[in-house]
């Protein structure tokens, strides 16, 4: 046989015997997602058998109950469809597959995987928690159903507050707030989709009224919930919860949460301490109940939402050349006052802070570091200026929030290189891991910065401000006959607007000018920030920095470390560590830890002990370790 023939006839033969084969497993595999009851070829140990979305039994078992939960879900309908939306509830049941964890011992929880079928096979899964409505431990039947009142906004409204909650037979919904914007959210208990989610367009004491752009209106007046949907009635039913509790996540209620800032600025700093907290000295609480209730009342009459607090911080060092201890205290008035367009997406506000540093021995905390060696501040912000003005500037607001700038005194803190753990009278102390030491960040002075929300993930901020700024000075000298400035530009990435500083990647990029007078030259650099809030209990970070001159602390800077949080105690556990090269030339890498714990003694007041260790201290080479405790209090009102 001619060889190219033979050849050519092993080519057929080996192209028939896959089709032959590719048609056998195409056959065993093929299960028509629509007809099929069962997917028997996906069985696992440990779990049920799969089973079409129809047979799901939403009567006895909720799906999801966490933000985590419903942001999966979300997930998964949009890798499905590629779109989110009631309009998916049909073709959900001929493609959703579910099936069950088998538990070891009987339990209200669950474990539910679910799956979108789709050609064939499974092209997205996701794993989500469940709880049985009708649980009773003692009894395989129970009739009281449990209540299902909302604890928490859904994860589009991760971050906003919870005001009131509303449950009736059929429906729990809860009225949800940030900054000027109230939704009302919720689900149908059958169903346990967020599928409500509508604007308040009208909310005061004896009426609710709530509508989104699909037709969808929501009523709550007299104790009865109405929903009509183009007109036409849904629901008319009674609530429950007579008595519903208000301001669940609040204890005034603040609505200038910053477009901007990050965790030290004023508008945040009000809303961490509105946070309701566990208290271990709850006589505490009941002391200022009053003098909450007065601040909310404020608010909602005048737009003027404020906050007072004292903080007080105490270190020691195992060794030193020189002093070896420190203790220091702020006195702070801070506040915002909404002055043009409350309640609506374009608010304008004064923002305001008025400290009063100070010191108790013969140094400032700020400074102890440097009495052993150490280039850096171990005690950041506790200094000794006496009475200044820290914050004093115009606030603008567009699109809710979205887009904003600031323009006054401003403390660049508030807008450079933020992330969640930036705020040294809450969480770390150090300033490796607070402001990046490569950002030769200038004291409080006039400036301005811009914001916006260029998607729905992507921002940017940028700003200038007063490179000889001083809180004890109106500034208007140095900023306009001295013209020095510190500029600033960052772009970064987020997973959503409300959460723009706890996931957070971002590449930040600075130039200060030449301080004649200080005799400092014109620097720059640029830093790198990456952290993410990991169920909203975990808070992983990565920061570096580099500079060029000497106006920074620090030339170039890694730093990692981890906060958890722990419930809604407000217990915080933070640890870092922080590899530095000073800036001046000669001296040798420093390496620093800092370890802390801040402790929810009532809902507004803490006391946080910590422990920073340093490592080969730049300008003290001989030591090789020395440490610094530390312990600060701060109480708010």
């Amino acid at each position: 046989m001619n060889p190219d023939k033979q050849s050519e006839r092993k080519n057929i033969n080996i192209i028939l015997l896959l089709l032959f084969f590719i048609s056998v497993f195409g056959q065993i595999n093929y299960i028509n997602p629509v007809h099929a009851e069962t997917l028997t070829q996906e069985e696992k140990s440990g779990w049920s058998q799969w089973k079409t979305w129809k047979h799901f039994p939403h009567n006895q078992i909720q799906l999801g109950f966490s933000n985590s939960d419903y942001g999966g879900m979300m997930d998964l309908e949009y890798k499905c469809f590629n779109q989110v939306g009631s309009e998916n509830d049909e073709k959900k049941y001929q493609t959703y597959w579910y099936r069950i964890a088998e538990q070891k011992e009987p339990s209200e929880y669950l474990k539910i995987e679910v799956g979108c079928w789709q050609n064939n096979q499974f092209t997205a899964t996701l794993i989500v928690n469940g709880l049985l409505i009708n649980y009773n431990s003692s009894s395989s039947s129970n009739s009281q159903l449990l209540s299902q009142i909302i604890k928490q906004c859904p994860r589009e409204f991760t971050g906003w507050d919870i005001i009131k909650t509303f449950e009736t037979e059929n429906y729990t919904l809860a009225l949800c707030q940030q900054n000027n914007n109230l939704y009302l959210v919720g689900h149908e208990k059958q169903q346990h989709e967020a599928f409500i989610t509508a604007q308040i367009i009208s909310n005061n004491d004896t009426l609710i009224i709530a509508k989104d752009d699909n037709g969808l209106f929501i009523e709550i007046s007299n104790n009865q919930l109405k929903i009509t949907v183009n007109n036409q009635l849904i629901a008319e039913e009674t609530i429950l919860n007579k008595n519903q509790e208000t301001n669940l996540e609040t204890l005034s209620n603040y609505q200038n949460t910053s477009g901007l800032g990050g965790p030290s600025s004023v508008n945040n700093e009000l809303r961490e301490d509105a946070q309701k907290k566990e208290s271990l000295f709850p006589e505490i609480d009941e002391t200022f109940q009053s003098w909450f209730e007065f601040k909310e009342n404020l608010a909602k009459d005048t737009g003027l939402t404020f906050g007072i607090d004292y903080n007080f911080l105490y270190q020691n060092l195992s060794q030193s050349a020189g002093l070896d201890e420190a203790s220091g205290g702020m006195f702070r008035v801070f506040g915002n006052w909404t002055l043009l367009g409350r309640n609506t997406e374009a608010p304008g506000s004064v923002v305001f802070k008025v400290e009063n540093r100070h010191i108790f021995g013969k140094i400032a905390p700020q400074n102890l570091g440097f009495e052993t060696g150490y280039v850096g501040l171990t005690g950041t912000q506790f200094g000794d200026f006496g009475w200044g003005v820290t914050n004093l500037y115009w606030q603008q607001k567009f699109n809710n929030g979205k887009i904003s700038f600031v323009i006054g005194k401003v403390d660049p803190t508030d807008y450079v290189g933020i992330y969640g753990l930036t705020n040294p009278v809450t969480h770390f102390q150090n300033l490796a891991f607070l402001t990046d030491p490569t950002i030769a960040v200038p004291n409080q002075g006039l400036g301005m910065a811009v914001g916006a929300m260029l998607s729905d993930n992507i921002y940017f901020i940028t700003g200038f401000s007063d490179a000889n700024g001083e809180p004890t000075r109106d500034g208007f000298d140095t900023f306009f006959d001295d013209a020095e400035y510190f500029k600033h530009i960052e772009l970064g990435w987020t997973s959503s607007f409300e959460r723009r500083y706890f996931d957070n990647i971002h590449l930040t990029a600075w130039h200060v000018d030449e301080r004649e007078k200080a005799q400092v030259p014109d620097s720059w650099g640029v830093a790198f920030s990456a952290s993410w809030f990991i169920d909203d209990q975990w808070m992983p970070f990565l920061r570096m920095g580099y500079s060029e001159g000497d106006a920074a602390l620090n030339e170039r800077n890694i730093s990692i470390g981890l906060g958890r949080y722990f419930s809604r105690n407000g217990n915080l556990l933070g640890v870092g560590l922080s590899w530095g090269k000073p800036a001046t030339d000669g001296l040798e890498n420093q390496v620093t830890s800092e370890t802390f714990y801040r402790l929810q003694m009532s809902k507004n007041w803490a006391i946080t002990p910590s422990l920073q260790v340093i490592f080969d201290p730049a300008l003290n080479p001989e030591k090789d370790v020395i440490a610094v405790f530390g312990i600060r209090s701060r109480l708010n009102f």
